[in-house]
């Protein structure tokens, strides 16, 4: 991906443009990732019983690479056919795209600026001591040492 605009820059403005995604609402911001869509259709053809024994029977498993996708495409006209019937009038914003959800983000963010300009950023703390980043209470010594253990641990794993 980091090199994809240099060797297939058409795929890459493709991709920049939002095509490698699928839009199954009128809602801003419900696209979902092709696979997704993919799995969430398989599930639909599916129905309550899944695929048991599909991958067994070759005769099974070429009637469901045949039909699977055409009958997904049926389920989901009829089910935009019914949804337009029955939301016809439904908005097309995101569910928290209302003033008084956006109002209570606003007042937790200033909230939160709040307790770091009290408290201070606990991300440019430049102690060694372990502590709780709310209440600034300070870890006991066996916790540190597990801690610390977990991290060099983890770096040799890592690095092996």
């Amino acid at each position: 991906m980091a090199s994809l605009k240099q060797t297939h820059p058409d795929v890459a403005d493709e991709s920049c443009s939002g095509m490698f995604t699928v839009q199954k609402t009128r809602r801003v911001f419900s696209a979902m990732e092709i696979d997704q869509a993919h799995e969430q259709n398989n599930a639909a053809v599916k129905g309550d019983g899944g695929a048991v024994g599909l991958t067994q029977n070759l005769e099974f498993l070429r009637r469901w690479a045949v039909a699977g996708p055409e009958l997904a495409r049926m389920i989901s006209e009829f089910e935009v056919a019914m949804d337009f019937f029955d939301h016809a009038d439904q908005e097309t914003c995101h569910h928290e795209q209302s003033e008084s959800i956006q109002t209570t983000f606003a007042q937790r963010v200033k909230a939160l600026v709040g307790v770091i300009d009290d408290m201070g950023n606990p991300f440019a703390d430049e102690s060694k001591d372990l502590f709780k980043v709310d209440t600034k209470e300070m870890a006991d010594l066996a916790m540190v040492e597990a801690v610390q253990r977990a991290e060099k641990t983890s770096v040799q794993c890592l690095c092996n």
